[in-house]
């Protein structure tokens, strides 16, 4: 215990935070890529880059008062101009704490069997190296449990805004499955679909995206990442309907401009 204890004052918050930031990297990643495409984990505002063409999901700490976003944070989105390319996903402070010390004690036991086992050359069967291991098992579980009660509100662009849903993941062999769990909330606020076929969507995109008899395709998807009213979806979906539309003669392409109104 002595031994834990100097190996996990030996981590830093910064330290911990790094270990987290791969962990959710890796249950976070984007793997159907239909819902969201890129996954920023505990960015600095520089290092956001928001592009038109992909939804991108952050994951952010939590404010001090644990009110919700921090406030660097709700200031880049109300200056970002692609704000329907955009989600956050935080939680509370107090969780994010005890996730930071948790990870700090789950390194330094992982570097104590590292060294038992790599340095010393111990023995499998010795007692000291069979109890280190056992509980690195108990911590391992324990932080993905910790990672999801640290991460339980996600933050949307809707109509009139950001909006925000409760966010809970199943931990599952230690795993989530978060790519699906984010679809599914966004699903039943109305915020993602899968109603994409072009007839269907058609009517929909020409009251609300293609509103101009004639129209550039870089003007339109621009709206698209601009109007946080749209639905996001798959991101083909856009040129299936283009492709759909000018192949059935509802739409014509000349001169750079779509025109609906042949």
């Amino acid at each position: 215990n002595a031994k834990l204890n100097d190996e996990i004052r030996g981590f830093t918050y910064e330290q911990a935070k790094l270990h987290i930031k791969d962990i959710l990297k890796e249950q976070f990643k984007a793997s159907q890529g239909d819902c969201y495409q890129e996954v920023l984990v505990f960015p600095s505002i520089e290092e956001i880059d928001l592009k038109k063409n992909k939804v991108t999901l952050i994951l952010t700490e939590p404010s001090e008062d644990s009110k919700g976003l921090r406030e660097e944070v709700l200031k880049f989105y109300e200056d970002a101009t692609y704000k329907n390319r955009v989600m956050f996903l935080t939680g509370q402070r107090v969780a994010m704490n005890n996730l930071i010390e948790l990870t700090k004690a789950y390194k330094a036991i992982e570097n104590i069997v590292y060294q038992m086992e790599h340095e010393d050359k111990v023995e499998s069967s010795n007692s000291e190296l069979v109890q280190a291991k056992d509980i690195f098992d108990k911590k391992s579980l324990t932080l993905m449990s910790t990672i999801r009660e640290a991460f339980v509100t996600l933050h949307f662009p809707k109509k009139n805004g950001l909006e925000k849903h409760d966010f809970k993941m199943t931990l599952v062999n230690n795993a989530f499955n978060a790519e699906k769990e984010i679809k599914d909330v966004l699903t039943e606020v109305g915020k993602f679909t899968t109603e994409i076929e072009p007839n269907s969507l058609r009517m929909k995109f020409e009251v609300r995206i293609f509103t101009q008899k004639r129209m550039t395709w870089n003007h339109i998807l621009e709206r698209v990442a601009t109007d946080t009213a749209w639905q996001w979806h798959k991101p083909s979906a856009l040129d299936d309907l283009r492709n759909d539309s000018i192949r059935k003669g509802l739409w014509i392409e000349e001169g750079g401009y779509l025109d609906k109104e042949p």
